[in-house]
């Protein structure tokens, strides 16, 4: 099944559960973004799944409502379950994600109400022996940015905002929107932007005055979320290319333990010295990682990488002789 209908699918149903009374297709229409045929068939199909959705009788116009005789059973989850759950939960980088982490901790005090006395203090324990951080305060924007944006992408139509990029640079873009990432705590969107002629990134907290467009979109058959985001250490997406790096000392012996990507290749290895060749997508990203570790990071190839990396160390260094001089 593909992730547009489930998604669709999720809206109905929690528009459904919204209302006591239920939706007209007509409502559900506005407050998703889908079609009204597409609507009806999906209703249908959560029906034949086992959804307690009904068809008001005797109302113009239809009104679809969840059974009200029937009660959702409570998730049978034994004790190990729900600590699997706990653990996934308060481990995931989603639970520091403004968008999930409100819903995510309502549903641990859910899963935690099914059990007896003993047991929720066992849980709330085994929460302590794990830490996070709380997720920084975000304005409601961002969340109807988001609720417009999985419309979009549910139905298939472009996206028109005006983004102002972290250099205060000021565009309006037309994007296909192909999905939502999540990485580091923040949210950001894919698609294919027409301004660029090009797949980009945006940070959705960047987008303003966001319009839904009736202008259908088709993503391209040889399209691959998976293999362009690989090709990356996080959310960006300049021209690709692989770097030659050396890291000598505790930067050595730490990305022996945990890789610095993926898809590495390691060319060169010793108790205190690693060589390693990495794919990345424009030199900021980069150049960031090396600028990271200072002496103990070295750029071996490209000589493009090498010069950016030593230009950013020579202003850095700029800055303190001027202040040494003042001084």
């Amino acid at each position: 099944m593909r992730v547009a209908q489930l998604t669709r699918q999720w809206m109905v149903l929690r528009e459904l559960t919204m209302s006591r009374r239920g939706r007209t297709i007509i409502q559900l229409t506005r407050e998703t973004g889908v079609h009204d045929r597409t609507l009806r068939r999906d209703i249908y199909k959560l029906q034949d799944a086992g959804f307690p959705i009904e068809k008001v009788e005797g109302e113009i116009p239809v009104r679809f409502r969840f059974d009200p005789g029937q009660k959702l059973p409570q998730l049978p989850f034994d004790f190990t379950e729900a600590l699997a759950l706990y653990h996934a939960t308060i481990s995931s980088p989603l639970f520091e994600n403004p968008l999930y982490h409100i819903h995510l901790e309502q549903a641990l005090y859910k899963i935690q109400d099914v059990f007896s006395e003993e047991v929720k203090g066992y849980l709330g324990r085994f929460r302590q022996a794990y830490t996070h951080r709380q997720p920084a305060p975000r304005s409601g924007d961002i969340f109807s940015a988001c609720n417009i944006l999985q419309k979009q992408i549910t139905v298939g139509d472009q996206i028109r905002f005006r983004y102002t990029n972290l250099k205060g640079e000021e565009t309006v873009r037309t994007v296909d929107p192909y999905f939502i990432h999540l990485h580091d705590g923040e949210s950001y969107l894919l698609g294919y932007c027409h301004l660029r002629q090009d797949c980009r990134i945006f940070r959705v907290d960047c987008l303003q005055e966001l319009k839904p467009l009736e202008e259908s979109f088709q993503v391209a058959s040889d399209f691959d979320s998976y293999q362009l985001l690989q090709t990356s250490f996080g959310v960006h997406l300049g021209a690709p290319g692989f770097a030659i790096l050396r890291f000598e000392g505790v930067a050595a012996r730490y990305f022996q333990r945990s890789p610095l990507h993926p898809n590495q290749k390691i060319l060169e290895l010793s108790e205190d010295q690693l060589l390693v060749e990495v794919p990345y997508r424009g030199l900021h990203e980069i150049s960031e990682i090396v600028l990271r570790y200072g002496p103990d990071a070295e750029v071996v190839s490209p000589e493009s990488l090498r010069e950016h990396v030593a230009g950013k160390l020579q202003e850095t260094l700029s800055k303190y002789q001027q202040i040494q001089s003042e001084n």
